[in-house]
């Protein structure tokens, strides 16, 4: 992980100790079977709620607190920041489809 967009968030953060193929998990989708890491599953569930959170102010659920998606992902600052930060590593992380080989 020696991307320079990294700069700025904390590598010693949860989320990037969760990226190894020994936080592999098994997922269903559409196409079947696959593996996802830890990490990336949380990345992905993570974008949905704070894009809900910065456009309608709603919370996922009534515990969640965007402290601790910062925490999480070793990120600083408000909301906005955050959610560009979190679109910023999905850009890294998630692969896009055809990326992928499928």
């Amino acid at each position: 992980m020696t991307d320079d967009r990294l700069k700025g968030f904390n590598l010693t953060a949860p989320f990037f100790q969760q990226l190894g193929p020994d936080a592999m998990m098994d997922i269903s989708c559409g196409d079947g079977w696959g593996k996802l890491a830890h990490g990336n599953w949380n990345l992905l569930l993570t974008k949905r709620d704070i894009d809900m959170f910065c456009s309608h102010g709603m919370r996922p659920n009534r515990h969640w607190r965007l402290k601790d998606v910062k925490h999480y992902f070793g990120i600083t600052g408000g909301k906005e920041k955050v959610r560009e930060q979190i679109h910023l590593l999905c850009d890294i992380f998630l692969p896009e489809k055809e990326e992928a080989g499928q």
